[in-house]
């Protein structure tokens, strides 16, 4: 199964970038010359934004606590049909640790399995994005609330299509989770 995935993703380019490395390696280019070809073809094997720079979302909150902005966060993934898969409060993992005044800090996982099942269908490479993560912050006078967008230049327009979809939603819970509170 990996092997295929890993071959749909070579172009003829990419292949022929391939062999042209393997060429040089026999010929009087020697191989200072090969590891510059070598290193450009295994950058050119990689699928176009499987994990190139990928964005990352942020807003802030001052006039909310750290607990209703959780609170908001975790009611903004249930309405969008997601659901909570972990927490990770690595802001009371490095308290217990000893560092008392550290700040609070937490990781939310959610996937939604339908959602989950039709990247998967278009490329298993997606299943690295997979759980969905939002991070949350207290730096004292503001809470800031964190994503990494799913990459939107994927050599599928397919995946590209799906990735802007899951990004809104991404974008919806954000800005859900810092609204004022009334």
């Amino acid at each position: 199964m990996y092997r295929r995935s890993v071959r749909s993703h070579l172009t003829s380019a990419t292949r022929r970038s391939l062999v042209f490395g393997s060429v040089l390696v026999r010929g009087h280019w020697g191989l200072v010359h090969f590891s510059i070809v070598g290193a450009l073809c295994v950058f050119t094997w990689l699928p176009t934004g499987a994990h190139a720079g990928t964005e990352i979302i942020q807003r802030e909150v001052r006039d909310k606590t750290f607990a209703d902005v959780l609170f908001d966060l975790e009611f903004a993934i249930t309405q969008r049909n997601f659901r909570i898969t972990a927490r990770n409060d690595i802001g009371r993992g490095i308290r217990k640790r000893g560092v008392e005044d550290f700040p609070q800090a937490m990781v939310i996982h959610f996937c939604n399995l339908t959602d989950a099942q039709e990247a998967l269908e278009l490329d298993p490479v997606f299943i690295t994005h997979m759980p969905c993560r939002i991070a949350v912050y207290d730096h004292g006078d503001r809470i800031s609330v964190s994503t990494t967008r799913l990459p939107e230049d994927f050599h599928d327009p397919r995946v590209n299509a799906f990735s802007r979809r899951i990004n809104e939603k991404l974008r919806e819970i954000l800005d859900f989770a810092v609204e004022p509170v009334p």
